[in-house]
């Protein structure tokens, strides 16, 4: 049987209000970070991958990088899936998250990378509470 941890959604059997079996969730509100984590995540096509230039990636994550509020920006490269990348940012505050979702380059750049997708991008965001 694998080991669990403190948390583990496994857990989570029973509907509880309580934050008591969850020691982590019971800090100060000030101590909760403001900033937020977006991942997006894609697959590049077979003949993508095949023509691979990171040039494409490299460019779009140092103009993330380049954007007031951006904390930092990195790609990656799935070790199980040669063909899944993920880029992950992380951003001051919802306005700066805003900000680049909405600019105008990045609606640009990935039009033009579209051919090279297999499907779409995943998006999701996070905030940090620990």
């Amino acid at each position: 049987m694998a080991a669990r941890v403190a948390g583990d959604p496994r857990d989570l059997r029973e509907p509880t209000d309580s934050t008591d079996n969850y020691p982590s969730l019971q800090q100060d509100p000030a101590m909760i970070s403001t900033s937020l984590h977006l991942y997006s995540e894609f697959r590049l096509t077979e003949e993508a991958l095949k023509e691979l230039d990171t040039s494409v990636f490299e460019e779009f994550v140092k103009h993330t990088r380049d954007e007031p509020g951006c904390n930092r920006a990195d790609l990656y490269r799935r070790d199980d899936a040669e063909d899944v990348f993920m880029l992950i940012a992380e951003f001051e505050n919802q306005e700066a998250l805003e900000a680049h979702l909405n600019a105008d380059w990045r609606h640009e750049r990935i039009s033009n990378m579209r051919t090279m997708l297999e499907g779409g991008l995943r998006r999701f965001t996070m905030q940090q509470i620990t």
